[in-house]
């Protein structure tokens, strides 16, 4: 029997494609994961998120615990095979929500949409509802954009929205502003991130990642290989 200590995030660093749909909070995630892996957890009561991670279900095992688990101590148990067969829990680490300094670069495969480039991201509002959606990568808009559709999902409530406008290609249209408790794509994490809300209708079925959440990195884009790298500023 081979014990591990694992640092939060280390298990990660391979990019991790957004391929998987979260079901459920993060507690339901890792039994799911167990289940299927034959996987003995101890200590899952110490994970407290709600919200869920998005996971490369092609990736490694070890990889895939090391997403859902960033921001959290843990053991990987391994056989003489060299297979994992337990995972221990420790706790939260001290800095338990990773943010843009955590990581040098980190490098996100995108999916083409006619010009530009879209990323799978998960939005989290400010009472736990979250939302998962391919957001278009757009350096001229202010903030995130999403549809007004798009509010229950995220758990807004009246008085977390601030009724103004936004100018769009057709002319300025009502618009709803509030906070996103944070924003997950990839190993990047941002906490306390602007979105604007407009009606779905003048967004003809996209939604925008604007500065609000890029303007906290440095952006390349390889149009090339549909390649997107962050590196923190």
């Amino acid at each position: 029997m081979v014990l591990g200590l694992v640092a939060p995030g280390l298990a990660a660093l391979a990019p991790v494609l957004a391929a998987g749909e979260p079901a459920g909070d993060l507690q339901e995630q890792l039994r799911a994961l167990a289940a299927a892996e034959k996987l003995t957890i101890v200590g899952i009561e110490r994970v407290d998120d709600t919200a869920p991670r998005v996971i490369d279900v092609g990736g490694s095992l070890e990889a895939r615990i090391g997403t859902l688990l960033s921001g959290y101590n843990y053991m990987l148990i391994h056989d003489r095979n060299g297979a994992v067969t337990a995972l221990r829990i420790m706790g939260p680490a001290r800095d338990r929500d990773p943010t843009p300094a955590a990581v040098a670069e980190i490098r996100l495969a995108a999916t083409r949409r006619g010009a530009h480039l879209a990323v799978d991201a998960v939005m989290t509002g400010p009472r736990g509802g979250w939302l998962r959606r391919p957001l278009i990568v757009d350096t001229g808009a202010t903030t995130i954009v999403l549809p007004e559709s798009a509010i229950p999902a995220l758990g807004f409530a009246g008085t977390d929205l601030v009724a103004g406008t936004a100018e769009t290609a057709g002319g300025p249209v009502p618009a709803r502003m509030a906070r996103l408790d944070r924003v997950t794509i990839g190993r990047a994490v941002v906490r306390d991130v602007a979105v604007t809300f407009v009606p779905d209708a003048h967004l003809g079925g996209a939604a925008l990642l604007g500065m609000s959440f890029l303007g906290h990195f440095r952006l390349t884009v390889d149009d090339t290989r549909n390649l997107i790298v962050l590196r923190p500023k």
